[in-house]
């Protein structure tokens, strides 16, 4: 299963608010060698996330090596950071990034987080209701993991906090198409690892919106996007068939299909192209302990779907 999993919360801020120190995101402990051979299927992924148009933010101040103490503001929000470039090694417990954010010239927000080289605070109106949202990005450092953003939205009396991200750049804020609405595009993390190793794993996409202070799933609004995304699964497939790791792709590709109403499509590719002697991913868990294997990857897959919400019990094959 995936490590970093898809985050999304909420909760509301008062300034001198005390808040629980975040998890540090270990490696997993089953992780084998990644196969430098299926790195493909990540990277059109990446590629599959610039084809849409990327919305810019009006006003931005980016983390990397050099330390930084600035001030940002639009629409009467205001965001002050303070930032200091770690050492290799550093552990998650040390903050260096501080930031407040205030509304008209009042500070309601101070908080203090951990940022691995990189990550940026920007001012971006997300729902179009002429109010900025105030944006924290952070990187928690370690192998394929874990970009998060941390929104902050205006509700008249103040700031609520919703974040999402994941593994590795964590999704991209996009207006896929052109409509002047601001969508977050990510992927689903529960597929990383799952079948193949990371590199080996191709996870279906996710899109969301940000509404009344929250996140909303609308990935089936937007069809010809995911077909996008699906061609370039089928591409990744055609590359690596003969020479790595295909199983993860295919289970990314048979979630894509069933986002686009063509499971059955997506189905009969599976059945006849998967890895029959993989045997990543057969394993039946209760908890941590194992209690049974299943018979086939199909069969595994199948399991996996209903437990992600992709199908219902009683869908038939």
């Amino acid at each position: 299963m995936s490590y970093c999993s898809h985050l999304v919360n909420q909760k509301a801020i008062a300034i001198e608010q005390n808040h629980p120190k975040p998890s540090q995101l270990e490696e997993p402990q089953n992780m084998k060698k990644n196969s430098p051979k299926i790195l493909s299927s990540l990277l059109a992924l990446s590629s599959a996330f610039l084809a849409a148009s990327p919305v810019i933010a009006q006003t931005e101040i980016e983390f990397g090596e050099d330390a930084i103490n600035r001030t940002i503001q639009q629409d009467g929000i205001q965001i002050t950071v303070n930032y200091e470039p770690i050492e290799i090694g550093t552990g998650s417990d040390r903050k260096n990034l501080q930031y407040t954010i205030s509304y008209q010239g009042k500070e309601r927000v101070a908080e203090k987080k951990f940022t691995f080289y990189t990550g940026s605070a920007f001012l971006q109106d997300l729902d179009n209701n002429g109010i900025s949202e105030a944006i924290v990005k952070t990187f928690s450092g370690g192998a394929h993991c874990c970009t998060i953003f941390s929104i902050y939205s205006w509700d008249g009396n103040q700031f609520v906090e919703t974040a999402v991200g994941g593994d590795g750049a964590g999704g991209s804020f996009m207006d896929i198409d052109n409509d002047g609405t601001t969508e977050f595009v990510t992927m689903d993390n529960a597929f990383l690892y799952q079948f193949s190793s990371y590199a080996g794993s191709f996870p279906p996409t996710k899109i969301l919106k940000f509404a009344s202070g929250d996140w909303v799933d609308v990935t089936r609004q937007y069809p010809q996007y995911l077909e996008s995304v699906a061609a370039s699964m089928y591409q990744t497939f055609v590359s690596n068939k003969n020479s790595g790791e295909v199983n993860g792709i295919l289970a990314g590709y048979v979630a894509q299909k069933i986002l686009l109403g063509e499971y059955r499509e997506g189905w009969d590719f599976m059945l006849a192209n998967y890895d029959r002697t993989s045997d990543w991913g057969l394993e039946i868990y209760e908890g941590n302990t194992q209690v049974g294997t299943y018979s086939d990857f199909p069969t595994a897959l199948r399991m996996f779907l209903i437990e992600q919400g992709y199908l219902q019990p009683n869908d038939s094959l």
